[in-house]
């Protein structure tokens, strides 16, 4: 059932039900009416909240599922699972293409460059690719160092797409590392 539904349902019978029992029935009936409608009524709106509060979470999860689970399981250089560095299988696609000459590779960590050709590439990114957390959170990460406050802009929106692909099975755990650290500079400026 729809959401509408369930509030039209709790309208008539919290509000709609009462009065007409009013206009109706004799006085006696109206206390001894009323006395025994109110638990119910009360118990019916605190149901319907609970099941259109929980709908509207279910909707956010398959909008999350539906929209981001292509993105949710690319690491933070837009490789598939099982493809990548560390990996003898490479992809090239355009993401993956785009952010090729953006960072280092020391050991077993990444570090992504903070120069003006890497931002413009992370620009790019964001433009093409709107949905990949991680080219809001690269260009966050330039403009911070550069003391542009447009990189809260980037890091808000990282977060708000982490949000929604921490939440999808099977997502690369680079989400919630990035999600932590950005999550921590939002913390620390406030």
């Amino acid at each position: 059932m729809s959401n509408a539904f369930y509030i039209l349902l709790t309208v008539v019978l919290v509000i709609v039900y009462p009065v007409v029992q009013y206009l109706v029935v004799s006085k006696k009936w109206k206390r001894i009416s009323f006395w025994t409608y109110l638990p119910f009524a009360i118990a019916y709106t605190v149901v319907t909240f609970f099941l259109v509060n929980g709908s509207l979470r279910t909707e956010r999860t398959m909008e999350a599922v539906r929209d981001y689970s292509a993105v949710a399981r690319l690491d933070a250089l837009g490789n598939p699972p099982g493809v990548g560095i560390g990996s003898d299988i490479k992809v090239n696609t355009k993401l993956v293409g785009l952010l090729a000459n953006t960072y280092q590779v020391k050991g077993t960590q990444i570090f992504m460059n903070r120069t003006a050709d890497a931002e413009e590439q992370y620009r790019i990114v964001v433009e093409r690719y709107p949905r990949f957390p991680f080219g809001h959170y690269y260009l966050a990460l330039c403009l911070r160092d550069r003391s542009d406050e447009s990189w809260r802009q980037h890091a808000e929106r990282a977060i708000e797409i982490l949000s929604m692909t921490t939440t999808i099975d099977g997502h690369n755990t680079n989400h919630d590392e990035v999600l932590k650290k950005i999550a921590s500079w939002l913390k620390n400026i406030e």
